[in-house]
């Protein structure tokens, strides 16, 4: 018997990259009247009622037997999804975990499979050695993000209005501890220059660890949320930043962070380079720093035009209504329907 008709997102996580890559696409998929589901397992059950499987970084020993045995049987689209640059890693656990025998599993699962998808096109350049059918899809955002108001200041920046008689701002950061290397000593100097030269400004971290070494009064910290739509509710600052060294890693990384801030209506600064060209136009809905210029300067300049921010942000947001998930559907689609 043939397999339902359906499309079933395998992914070993259930974080953000399971959301963005896989229950993401597949929640509008859903409204659109396909058959979907999504889990960090897969059975004969599974495999009945679905006719195409999304495998999203399929690594391990076990997962990779079942895929070879789905491809060698032939009743099943096969399209693996691949979000990082994992044969060039430069952080720590990445570079442990990913050995050349992982990374053999990776490309002979790539190999098996009928469709490719990466957020990336420095990925996808690489790994259409390997598998030519590969299609670019960007992380999104739901389109309610893009409707969504400003939330409440996070605690810290309560506690900041509480002891000022002026209003508040805020330069906010999210990102995971793997981003470590992207925050070098002289971007700390440019931020704790700007926390100086800009009183009525604070700093606010998103995610799993509290940055030590900041002024406690100026700098707080939100944990990650125990979904994304609590996640995206925690979100609230005047400028939103993102610095990226220039890697090969950090090349093949994806725009979501330019696109949650623009949905958010956030003014955006974040490094030039791979991952943000393209997605913020310099000068219109953020800035984008060239390695080697100041970040204090551009912080400082934005800090302090009320006018620049509000046009930035009504500009970004309107730039992000393209880049929801109900817009970009299409593009899942035709690459699932690519064989």
């Amino acid at each position: 018997m043939n397999p339902q008709t359906g499309i079933y997102g395998w992914s070993p996580g259930s974080g953000g990259v399971h959301h963005y890559r896989v229950a993401e696409p597949l929640r509008v998929a859903g409204d659109c009247g396909v058959h979907v589901g999504s889990g960090n397992r897969l059975d004969d059950e599974i495999c009945a009622t679905h006719d195409t499987i999304i495998g999203h970084m399929i690594w391990d020993e076990r997962p990779s037997q079942a895929w070879e045995i789905l491809a060698a049987k032939g009743s099943h689209r096969l399209v693996f999804d691949i979000d990082d640059v994992m044969w060039s890693p430069d952080w720590d656990p990445f570079v442990k975990h990913y050995t050349t025998e992982v990374l053999y599993r990776v490309w002979r699962n790539i190999r098996l499979a009928h469709v490719v998808t990466t957020p990336s096109p420095v990925i996808a350049e690489y790994v259409s050695t390997f598998n030519p059918n590969v299609w670019v899809v960007p992380n999104t955002v739901p389109l309610y993000l893009t409707e969504l108001s400003m939330p409440p200041r996070p605690p810290s920046v309560t506690r900041s209005l509480m002891r000022a008689e002026q209003p508040r701002f805020v330069v906010g950061y999210q990102g995971s501890p793997s981003h470590e290397h992207d925050w070098p000593a002289w971007l700390e100097r440019d931020l704790l220059r700007f926390l100086t030269a800009r009183p009525r400004w604070d700093l606010h971290f998103w995610g799993p660890d509290e940055i030590p070494g900041w002024p406690p009064q100026r700098v707080g910290h939100t944990p990650w949320k125990s979904s994304v739509r609590d996640y995206y509710m925690s979100l609230s600052m005047d400028i939103g930043i993102g610095h990226l060294k220039p890697s090969v890693f950090n090349a093949g990384k994806s725009s979501l962070r330019a696109v949650e801030f623009a949905a958010l209506g956030i003014p955006a600064v974040l490094s030039a380079g791979p991952a943000y060209d393209g997605w913020v136009d310099h000068g219109s809905t953020g800035l984008l720093i060239d390695p080697g210029d100041s970040w204090y300067d551009a912080l400082h300049a934005l800090a302090g035009d009320d006018i620049m921010r509000a046009r930035m942000a009504q500009n970004a947001r309107e730039k992000a209504l393209d880049w929801t998930t109900e817009a970009c559907i299409g593009r899942w689609v035709e690459a699932w329907n690519s064989v």
